[in-house]
């Protein structure tokens, strides 16, 4: 019964105790179902009735019976209509009320609309007497649902409103806070930070005055209530427990320190405290209540929040000069139409190989793209740039990481493999040119022109090689 205050749940179960003792009356055959009184009184009508109607039929005075039958329909409310029949003949010798119209033939005897008795006379069958009764009278009863239920549903609501009634005004002379000396009261109410104590049901037995002033309450009535019916919501949503603090000491014993929390004002304005809770612990370790605290940071969580926005716009620029200069790196190294290494780069790396004393193996090659200025004459120079790109394409998947691919200037590309034989060079050059023979783009094909030189032939430099 979270969030009920006391009152209430003892009313309740009240309610709940009445209506059980009810029940039990009703099991036991204490209490008598009403409409089973009401069918009982029925048959005993009809049995005087037909005692009546056999006594009149044995002294043949039908104006007697006429009068006694008219006189049963106006005095007795709960009868509608009255029959009488002799054995064999169809129609009515006499009847009383909308009989005729309201009599079912196909129904059997039923208490609760009508009911038919043989009559005999002189012991020889004389005829049939038909009483039509009104509805089951549920006015003034408990029977508004269906019995038991509507009983039940009474006793229930009955008894938990006025047990509601006399505990909440009992109640407000058994006042918390006088669990707390007034010394302490005095001394709490000089903190700057919300205080209160809480009963082991999790209700306010104690709220210091900055409490107060933070849910504007200063009446009795904050006693007794639950602290979580204030409206206080957690600020840091990626939590793992569901539990408000207070909530979370009293089911595990354990101190729960610095929570956010936020809570909103009635002028929409929204505050943050850091909440403590620590359990007060009885002679039998169980929970007897908790303290909790309530540290108002709502400018320290503002400047925290600002300063992560700063941090992350810091963050956002580094990351974007990283990008940018990783971009500039690039340009800086590699030619951004074929995205081979252009000179400057391709110079650094060549040093680098040739200056290592573990590559003695060493080999470059140089291609030119054969007639290049026709292609670039006749089909304009976007195709020329389409030629290059391929290129580029073309050496990048041949050589992969086995070596250095980079465009020296123009139609022009040359290639550093380290690691392989002059012949392993010779041959992998040839292959690379029959590639290149068979590729082709926008239906043009070309070729390429390609010279080799490698290590083995004693260059003095690297430009010696190259050249």
């Amino acid at each position: 019964m979270k969030n009920i205050r006391s009152a209430t749940r003892m009313a309740l179960t009240i309610g709940i105790a009445c209506a059980c003792l009810i029940w039990f009356g009703l099991a036991f055959g204490m209490i008598s179902n009403p409409i089973v009184e009401q069918g009982k009184s029925r048959l005993n009508t009809t049995r005087t009735i037909a005692v009546n109607v056999a006594t009149f039929a044995e002294n043949r005075r039908n104006v007697n019976l006429k009068r006694v039958l008219q006189r049963a329909v106006d005095n007795d409310t709960n009868i509608r209509s009255i029959g009488v029949k002799r054995t064999g003949i169809d129609r009515y010798l006499m009847s009383f009320g909308p009989h005729q119209e309201t009599w079912d033939t196909e129904r059997v005897n039923d208490a609760g609309k009508q009911i038919g008795v043989e009559i005999s006379a002189n012991g020889k069958p004389w005829g049939d007497l038909q009483i039509g009764f009104e509805p089951y009278s549920r006015t003034g009863s408990l029977l508004g649902f269906a019995f038991p239920y509507g009983l039940l549903l009474f006793v229930f609501g009955a008894s938990s409103l006025i047990a509601w009634m006399i505990l909440a005004r009992s109640l407000r002379y058994l006042n918390p806070s006088n669990v707390v000396p007034d010394r302490v009261r005095s001394a709490l109410d000089t903190l700057a930070e919300g205080l209160v104590l809480l009963d082991g049901n999790g209700e306010i037995a104690h709220a210091n005055e900055s409490f107060r002033n933070i849910v504007s309450d200063h009446s009795d009535s904050l006693l007794g209530k639950k602290l979580d019916s204030f409206g206080w919501s957690k600020d840091n949503s990626g939590e793992e427990s569901e539990c408000l603090p207070w909530e979370q000491c009293l089911e595990t014993a354990d101190r729960v320190s610095r929570q956010i929390l936020t809570f909103q004002f009635d002028d929409s304005t929204v505050k943050k405290f850091a909440v403590n809770s620590t359990p007060i612990i009885g002679g039998e370790k169980d929970v007897r209540g908790v303290l909790v605290s309530f540290d108002d940071v709502t400018d320290l969580e503002n400047k925290n929040a600002e300063l992560a926005k700063i941090i992350g716009s810091l963050r956002s620029s580094r990351d974007e000069v990283a990008r940018q200069n990783e971009r500039l790196n690039f340009l800086a190294s590699y030619d951004p139409l074929t995205k081979c290494l252009n000179r400057r780069a391709f110079f650094i790396e060549f040093e680098k190989f040739w200056g290592d004393e573990d590559c003695p193996l060493l080999n470059l090659m140089i291609l030119d793209v054969d007639h290049f200025k026709s292609i670039n004459d006749t089909h304009g120079h976007s195709v020329g740039d389409e030629v290059l790109v391929l290129m580029g394409d073309l050496l990048h998947q041949a050589v992969g990481d086995r070596g250095v691919v980079c465009r020296y200037g123009g139609e022009e590309f040359v290639i550093l493999v380290p690691g392989i034989t002059a012949d392993q060079c010779e041959s992998f050059g040839n292959d690379l040119r029959q590639l290149i023979e068979q590729s082709g783009t926008n239906g043009i094909k070309f070729t390429v022109s390609l010279g080799l030189s490698c290590r083995d032939f004693i260059p003095m430099d690297a430009q010696h090689l190259l050249d």
